[in-house]
């Protein structure tokens, strides 16, 4: 357990927060806690994680998450484990939501530097029908910078991860390679428009396109 890597969350404390500022202490090692001088306050090393109030080792979590993560059904980690069904369905939509949560706060950030970008999207089939997922990447880092899965392929699927691409980079000036769907270029035109400044005339301001932007467009045959 390192307090220095911690920090109180406490709304009512003056150290909220903040990292480094020594108002934290181990309270209970077996129990995994800290407490804070600060506010008096105790929480558990857990919070804010996925593992935070999980009745089960954290080693059987981690291994269900990897199974999950690579395609193996859910009920096969209900024979081979003894799990609840639901209980595995709750692991899930707790690791999702805290892999979206980072994603928003250490990458959407408009601080990913790259040059070159991919786009494209693939389908599922399921017993319901066929979903969609359109996603980008950043080629040199192999960083995947979001996505959007949606039951019909139409121009929704195709604006939202632009939107993502967008709110993730620090600059446009990027080359982009797409598929053949024709909806790509459109989209990555129309989401990278940046508004200049007022000239004096009346009217809304002009948007324009960022003039570093390039897009490859690769058609299969």
């Amino acid at each position: 357990m390192d307090p220095s890597v911690q920090f109180c969350d406490s709304f009512y404390c003056p150290d909220r927060g903040q990292r480094g500022r020594g108002n934290l202490r181990v309270h209970c090692r077996k129990r995994q806690r800290y407490r804070c001088v600060t506010c008096g306050r105790t929480f558990t090393a857990t919070k804010h994680t996925p593992f935070y109030r999980l009745h089960k080792p954290s080693e059987l979590f981690l291994v269900a998450l990897v199974l999950l993560s690579h395609g193996c059904p859910p009920a096969a980690l209900v024979a081979a484990f003894g799990l609840d069904e639901r209980t595995v369905a709750a692991w899930q939509d707790k690791a999702g939501a805290h892999a979206r949560r980072f994603h928003q706060l250490h990458v959407q950030q408009g601080k990913v530097r790259t040059e070159h970008l991919q786009a494209d999207e693939l389908y599922a089939k399921a017993q319901g029908g066929k979903y969609w997922m359109a996603m980008a990447m950043a080629v040199e880092s192999r960083l995947w910078l979001g996505g959007l899965l949606s039951a019909h392929r139409d121009r929704r699927l195709i604006a939202a991860p632009v939107a993502l691409v967008r709110s993730c980079l620090s600059c446009l000036a990027v080359l982009v390679c797409v598929g053949g769907l024709a909806s790509y270029v459109r989209a990555f035109v129309q989401g990278f428009r940046r508004v200049e400044p007022r000239d004096g005339r009346p009217g809304r301001c002009r948007r324009v396109t960022e003039p570093g932007l390039l897009i490859g467009q690769v058609v299969k045959r």
